[in-house]
């Protein structure tokens, strides 16, 4: 609809009022829409069609749905038609690049297992390592004293024999050094410190981000054997605050003696008199130092430190098989991860994830109206190393008349690391489900 304007000029009358002049007037008018549309022109359409399709690399398939597109829209303006054929377009653009990427990702996915199997299971020296090979086989072939040109694959295998084990040798002192500074001294660390420290030094790529918590169950249990050697057997505790009995709130053997002094304590001679001696300091440090000393040609074969724990670790599983996700396993380690955060305290850093173990704290019971026995069950301790038992608590509800039982306790003070010390006590198993 649309307004004409028209310009008129009133007559003249004899009235006194003067009208005015002129007048202007509006006259709606309308029109039909209809006559202004023109119909595309769809074979040029569709060969825009084609240019596009062509520039952007659509599929043919892609191309037909344009067009048939653009057939279906014989009554709408040419520029809406092209208008919504770009966008189409777009689309099919994004879909294709998605459709690319996700095949390039496969084949990376499957390269990149690949090389994960290969780096996992197997070595390949390198062609530099080969030549250096080659060039010692070839000297042992022909040299003048060669007795056995059959076994040169055995010589070549002992030369570099040496190499290994000298390099073996030296990550043993460096993982046993990281074990002793963790539990000894101003370096004592928790569970979880001590594993990120040694995984990133010792495992291939480092710790990563999704670290096996299975790492933290291993770096605990040799951890543990470290303690019982050097702090139950051998040497006195390395800091005050275990040889006092308090360790980050935990209480420990007191068999292990009130200072160190008390293990420097000179003997009484043969009339029964002790002489008097002036006090000695033992620092931390020279603990530590007397702990770190080499093992290496210094103990008989089979003493040393990793030799001990080939011989817990060998022991444990003609015990309880290779299975560790057992019950029985299962229990054993969860205790030493308990064990161990009451020595060593619970991680801070957040560099690690916990392992999510809940100890039983209470054991809920009732007066029944008649007194019954508390039930006992003596089984072999989890380490075949000792000659004592542990005495384990059933899990289920218990029933005395006693008032000391009736009431909740806090649990007491957990034992050493050693689980076969005599007259040792272990509380009621805790249970956790990492293992489901």
């Amino acid at each position: 609809m649309s307004f004409t304007y028209e310009l008129s000029t009133p007559t003249q009358t004899p009235s006194s009022t003067q009208a005015p002049t002129h007048l202007m007037t509006s006259t709606p008018t309308t029109q039909d829409p209809a006559s202004e549309f023109q119909p595309p022109d769809i074979s040029r359409v569709r060969q825009w069609c084609e240019r596009l399709a062509d520039y952007y690399r659509l599929e043919p398939l892609q191309l037909d749905d344009l067009k048939q597109l653009a057939n279906l829209m014989v009554n709408v303006d040419e520029g809406l038609i092209k208008s919504i054929l770009w966008q189409q377009t777009t689309l099919y653009r994004i879909l294709n690049r998605s459709v690319a990427q996700g095949i390039e990702y496969q084949r990376f996915e499957a390269a990149l297992a690949n090389v994960e199997e290969l780096l996992g299971t197997s070595w390949k020296p390198s062609k530099d390592q080969e030549l250096t090979i080659r060039v010692i086989a070839r000297d042992m072939l022909v040299a003048h004293d060669q007795r056995s040109y059959t076994n040169v694959a055995l010589d070549v295998k002992e030369r570099l024999m040496t190499v290994v084990r000298k390099k073996s040798s030296n990550g043993r002192t460096t993982m046993r050094e990281l074990l002793i500074l963790s539990i000894a001294g101003k370096g004592k660390k928790s569970l979880e410190d001590t594993t990120w420290e040694i995984v990133n030094r010792f495992k291939k790529g480092g710790a990563g981000t999704n670290l096996s918590l299975k790492y933290q169950f291993r770096i605990c249990m040799l951890r543990a054997w470290t303690y019982e050697d050097y702090f139950q057997g051998k040497l006195p505790p390395a800091t005050q605050a275990i040889s006092s009995g308090k360790s980050r709130g935990s209480e420990l053997d007191p068999s292990l003696g009130s200072s160190l002094s008390e293990s420097s304590a000179p003997e009484a001679t043969a009339t029964g008199a002790t002489p008097l001696a002036k006090k000695r300091k033992v620092s931390v440090e020279a603990t530590a130092e007397k702990v770190l000393t080499a093992t290496v040609g210094k103990v008989p074969k089979g003493e040393d430190f990793f030799s001990k724990m080939d011989a817990r670790l060998d022991d444990l599983i003609a015990e309880w098989g290779h299975d560790m996700s057992t019950q029985v396993w299962r229990d054993h380690l969860t205790d030493l991860v308990l064990r161990d955060r009451q020595l060593f305290g619970v991680c801070t850093s957040g560099v690690l994830p916990s392992i999510p173990v809940v100890p039983a704290h209470t054991v809920t019971t009732t007066v029944p109206s008649t007194p019954s026995e508390l039930p006992v069950f003596q089984v072999a301790g989890p380490s075949g190393h000792g000659t004592g038992d542990i005495l384990y608590e059933p899990t289920q509800a218990l029933t005395s008349a006693d008032p000391a039982i009736t009431s909740p306790s806090a649990p007491g003070p957990l034992p050493l690391f050693s689980s076969s010390s005599a007259g040792g006590t272990a509380p009621s198993q805790p249970r956790t489900s990492i293992w489901d």
